[in-house]
């Protein structure tokens, strides 16, 4: 469930990226939730709670996502591009450094 033993989170961390990203995309769709509760959960099944405790994690994720952080409150915002073609486009701009 946490990745290899004897991995470290870093490790694990960096190569999980894009299973990630896909479980983001998929989650999203099948299970709306708020980012930062879906940031959480994803987090949760690469980090141990006795590396991070989830209550550590989970504050950790909320500051991380707060508003004072990003100017959208969803985060990455999902924008219709065209109805018609199914286009939409994730913004992926609205964090502190965007």
């Amino acid at each position: 469930m946490y990745g290899q033993i004897g991995q470290s989170f870093t490790v694990a961390f960096a190569q999980s990226i894009a299973p990630i990203l896909c479980r983001v995309i998929t989650a999203t769709e099948l299970f709306p939730r708020s980012f930062e509760e879906l940031a959480f959960q994803i987090f949760s099944l690469y980090i141990s709670p006795s590396d991070i405790p989830s209550k550590d994690l989970r504050e950790i994720v909320r500051k991380s996502y707060s508003s004072s952080v990003f100017r959208a409150p969803e985060v990455t915002p999902l924008v219709t591009v065209d109805e018609e073609k199914q286009l939409h486009l994730l913004e992926l701009f609205h964090g502190e450094h965007g």
